[in-house]
């Protein structure tokens, strides 16, 4: 069983033309850290969307460049694995 990475982008954001490079980035880094068997979901979005992220859950009225949200859960899938839910990033596409 491998690693289970979830990209999504916001649909108000523009799919850019290098969205197809984050899995196989993140991929490499949890193979290079030694990881395996982690869930991880990393959402791009806009400026708006993370600001109200932002005063939801830090109680701060602004945008931000990065949000992370930890799990630190496990869960059996369908098939029996044992999974890591390392839990959410969220960037926005505004600040990058």
């Amino acid at each position: 069983m491998g690693n289970k990475l979830i990209i999504d982008i916001e649909p108000s954001c523009s799919k850019p033309s290098w969205l197809s490079a984050v899995e196989p980035f993140i991929e490499a880094v949890l193979k290079d850290l030694n990881l395996t068997n982690w869930e991880l979901s990393v959402l791009f979005c806009s400026d708006s969307f993370i600001q109200k992220l932002n005063k939801q859950y830090r109680s701060i009225d602004a945008a931000t460049d990065v949000l992370s949200f930890e799990q630190g859960d496990e869960y059996t899938d369908e098939e029996g694995n044992v999974l890591f839910v390392a839990g959410d990033i969220i960037i926005s596409m505004d600040m990058i």
